[in-house]
């Protein structure tokens, strides 16, 4: 299960319609935990990443330095949870990493 609050939500929603038409990427930190059986994981927070991507109107890549950032110096104490891409061509679609 994912847990996000609209906190965390309104961001990924408001970087999806500023880089429209070309793809939006960020990467969310938080906790993963396992309650009563079930899996969840909490998003705690949002970082926007640049798309480098040479079509980014049909894909993404994260910028390298944007992924060292967030991984190594911000929130250190939070786990790597997901990515967040804007598919703004296409289905959407979701997958979740599995702890």
């Amino acid at each position: 299960m994912l847990k996000i609050n609209s906190s965390d939500l309104e961001p990924i929603l408001e970087h999806s319609r500023e880089d429209y038409p070309r793809e939006a990427c960020g990467i969310m930190k938080g906790r993963m935990s396992i309650v009563d059986g079930v899996k969840i994981t909490e998003v705690l927070k949002v970082y926007r990443t640049k798309n480098i991507h040479p079509n980014p109107l049909r894909g993404y890549k994260m910028h390298a330095e944007d992924q060292y950032r967030v991984y190594v110096e911000l929130d250190p104490e939070l786990d790597l949870v997901g990515f967040y891409h804007s598919h703004p061509h296409g289905p959407p679609m979701a997958r979740q990493r599995q702890i």
